[in-house]
């Protein structure tokens, strides 16, 4: 039985060593520095920032700021609301001028493609999109500066889809912690 145990012990220490190097490569990908990226290089495509809107969430207008603020060589923000009387429409409206030299372009209206309000309120912009790579935000999402060299960094010739994991700050109530 003594076999047993020193079985155990050293799956236990070899899982440990799985589980810490996970732990540093996951540190090493999450703390990299995505503005030493070269600029305008052929990895960095242009992107359309697809961001579906409804309603006026909490600190709106800061989550839409970091967007207007990205540091990319080419990126096109496009916006859609469902509804014309949707408060929000003004904070997009006043962004889009106080940031001139940003391509952003607001769209009103939804086209009813299925059950899910956020992709039929996605349609419309998607339509209209310039650029090949398309990234989906929802509007509570705020990000930072070289958020997308970060992601364009990943793109390979065989990339079909990304996907971000973001990691939630300031939870209002028990929902709002068990979702951060």
């Amino acid at each position: 039985m003594i076999w047993v145990a020193w079985v155990l012990v050293f799956a236990w220490i070899f899982l440990l060593g799985v589980i810490a190097w996970g732990t540093l490569l996951a540190w090493r990908y999450f703390v990299t520095d995505a503005s030493s990226l070269p600029q305008g290089s052929p990895e960095q495509p242009p992107i359309t920032i697809l961001k579906p809107l409804k309603g006026m969430e909490f600190e709106i207008r800061e989550n839409l700021v970091s967007f207007f603020e990205l540091d990319y060589p080419q990126f096109e923000l496009l916006f859609n609301v469902a509804e014309a009387n949707d408060p929000v429409i003004a904070v997009v409206q006043e962004l889009m001028k106080a940031y001139p030299k940003v391509d952003a372009t607001l769209t009103v209206g939804e086209v009813i493609v299925g059950h899910n309000p956020k992709i039929n309120n996605l349609i419309l912009s998607y339509d209209k999109a310039k650029y090949d790579w398309n990234v989906v935000i929802d509007s509570n999402i705020r990000i930072e500066r070289g958020y997308l060299r970060h992601i364009a960094s990943h793109i390979k010739p065989n990339t079909g889809c990304i996907t971000s994991v973001f990691v939630g700050e300031k939870p209002r109530g028990f929902g709002g912690w068990m979702e951060r």
